[in-house]
């Protein structure tokens, strides 16, 4: 999604601020160049709670600044109280410029009951259809409903 451009061994660095919650790999491209330069940013999306009820509205954040010429892409799961199983990623939110929204379980989910709920972020270029990989899903940031 990003390309720094050659930077020489001790030469000048690149620096990007990134858009918001993904897992931003890297990896060199120039012929020869190996694994030295390889890994990955990762940024969670956030919550403004970590408890809530059923119909407390929740400030989900997954962007640093509003997106330009990107989008993100955001998701939960749920895990119902009592049990040990997540419910697989569903779409909450697609082709997000900004950087958070309100989410109110009884308003988005109202099947879903008491329980736990994590979410994660994806950034897309809509125009070359490429992606970051998901977020993390912090435990630090789920939130559990009753």
């Amino acid at each position: 999604m990003y390309n720094s451009g050659a930077v020489a061994p001790g030469g000048p660095s690149f620096t990007y601020l990134f858009q918001g919650a993904s897992a931003y790999t890297y990896r060199p491209t120039a012929p020869g160049a190996t694994g030295v330069y390889t890994g990955a940013v990762t940024l969670p999306v956030t919550t403004s709670t970590t408890t809530a009820t059923t119909t407390t509205p929740i400030d989900i954040r997954w962007g640093n600044r509003p997106a330009t010429w990107l989008v993100f892409d955001v998701q939960f799961a749920f895990q119902k109280a009592g049990k040990s199983t997540w419910s697989t990623w569903t779409n909450w939110l697609t082709g997000q410029t900004g950087t958070h929204a309100t989410f109110t379980p009884s308003v988005v989910a109202p099947k879903n009951g008491p329980g736990v709920y994590k979410f994660r972020a994806t950034v897309r270029n809509p125009t070359t259809k490429r992606t970051a990989d998901p977020s993390p899903d912090r435990p630090a940031w789920y939130v559990t409903v009753s």
